[in-house]
């Protein structure tokens, strides 16, 4: 699964600075995972407020499918849906060299296809990111909907698109 934050650079500031507000004392970054319930609720409210869509591309690969593969795949389809909606700058969450290079690579194999043409990609820590935290929100929110629990992705349906892809073989 993949999620983006978008919203108009101009307010970028003031949505980082809403994200930092919900900070707890000691945490580096919101993080749906390691939140409860109640937190998720201001979360989402928060998000919902704010100048933000979000798109979400779930694919649902083959049982047993390399977790570097399913992330490929779902780029694939994530990338072009990005640019069609005119971002020109996608920021993901750092996972480490090695596999911020294989993100880079899986980019221009996009580019080498023409399924992209001038989309950006930089990488960033997730704490030093605030709008990461967002798409990491949106992120748990389609998880929670997909496992029978609607109410927080409901109130964010209105700024959120969800493209599910189903690539597992049919029985």
């Amino acid at each position: 699964m993949f999620a983006a934050t978008l919203l108009d650079p101009a307010h970028e500031g003031e949505v980082r600075a809403l994200m930092r507000e919900l900070l707890l004392p000691g945490q580096k970054k919101v993080h749906w995972r390691e939140d409860r319930d109640r937190r998720h609720d201001i979360v989402v409210d928060a998000i919902a407020q704010a100048s933000v869509e979000a798109l979400v591309v779930v694919r649902r690969g083959p049982d047993g499918e390399a977790d570097e593969r399913q992330r490929r795949k779902t780029l694939e389809r994530f990338v072009p849906e990005l640019e069609a909606l005119g971002c020109a700058h996608l920021v993901l969450e750092s996972r480490g060299p090695a596999d911020d290079r294989r993100d880079r690579a899986m980019l221009d194999a996009l580019r080498a296809r023409r399924l992209s043409t001038s989309l950006r990609l930089d990488h960033a820590p997730g704490p030093g990111e605030p709008l990461l935290w967002i798409a990491d929100a949106v992120c748990g929110a389609v998880t929670a909907d997909r496992t029978g629990d609607p109410r927080w992705l409901a109130r964010l349906r209105r700024t959120t698109e969800v493209i599910t892809l189903e690539d597992r073989p049919r029985t």
